[in-house]
């Protein structure tokens, strides 16, 4: 679907490479800066700069949505038009970018620890960021066409997914399958390349499926989450979309006490 929907709107590449380019003169500068500045500042200053940072990436991931719910309603918009719809959705799309670095950040911090504590934290880690990408799955496009702020659309997201997929699932499974098939394929393509003698020609062949597949991943991410909203909002199944890709979108839990919480 990720791949028909890049066909017909083959602008929507621009936006990961545009939003990728913005955050790294976004971190230069505040490097650069902070720097300079040093102490209490520098530290505000990353502060605010990663928070702009992550405000950027969402904001690409906002364009992205637009234009495929466009896309799909047929009535397509360019990367200019949505962009212009994003607009007044900036100061939520903040708080909504901060409030996912800061839960990142709280994430990593588990996993970190030596011996058994080590390990439990990075389990404790593992299931709590899988619980929060199945509870927080719908938060963008409940910011992009419902209008709600960051708390009433992790409400939302979260009753959508109980709605549709039931209480007991933990972590998105489809998506994660495919991109998974597709660092196999890659790794098993340059071991054999490299097998053959052609380690350069291996080495260039991963750089290249690395760039493409994360291109990929952050124009399929938002079309999979867009279309499997449109289809928990509105009962419509998407052309090239089978039920049981959509029964599939979410990985049920292993026991009853791993609900999303």
């Amino acid at each position: 679907m990720a791949l028909a929907v890049l066909r017909d709107q083959p602008g929507l590449l621009v936006v990961p490479v545009a939003t990728t380019a913005l955050v790294a003169v976004l971190f230069v500068l505040t490097a650069v800066v902070a720097q300079a500045l040093g102490g209490l500042l520098a530290f505000v200053l990353w502060v605010a700069g990663l928070v702009a940072m992550a405000t950027a990436a969402v904001a690409g991931q906002a364009v992205i949505a637009h234009r495929v719910m466009a896309h799909l309603d047929g009535k397509p918009l360019t990367n200019g038009e949505a962009l212009r719809l994003v607009g007044p959705k900036l100061p939520t799309l903040a708080a909504w970018g901060s409030l996912s670095l800061l839960v990142g950040v709280l994430i990593r911090s588990m996993e970190r620890g030596r011996g058994i504590v080590g390990l439990l934290g990075r389990i404790a880690a593992l299931f709590v960021a899988v619980a929060w990408s199945a509870m927080t799955f719908f938060v963008l496009p409940v910011i992009c066409f419902e209008g709600l702020g960051v708390q009433a659309a992790l409400s939302r997201s979260k009753a959508i997914v109980r709605l549709h997929w039931g209480e007991g699932v933990v972590g998105v499974g489809a998506l994660n399958l495919l991109v998974t098939l597709c660092v196999v394929s890659t790794v098993a393509v340059a071991v054999l390349l490299s097998a053959a003698g052609a380690t350069i020609l291996a080495f260039a062949f991963v750089l290249i499926a690395l760039v493409a597949m994360n291109l990929l991943s952050a124009v399929a991410s938002p079309v999979f989450t867009v279309v499997l909203y449109r289809y928990a909002t509105s009962g419509v199944l998407v052309a090239g979309f089978a039920p049981e890709d959509v029964a599939a979108a979410f990985r049920p839990r292993r026991r009853a006490r791993l609900a999303v919480v």
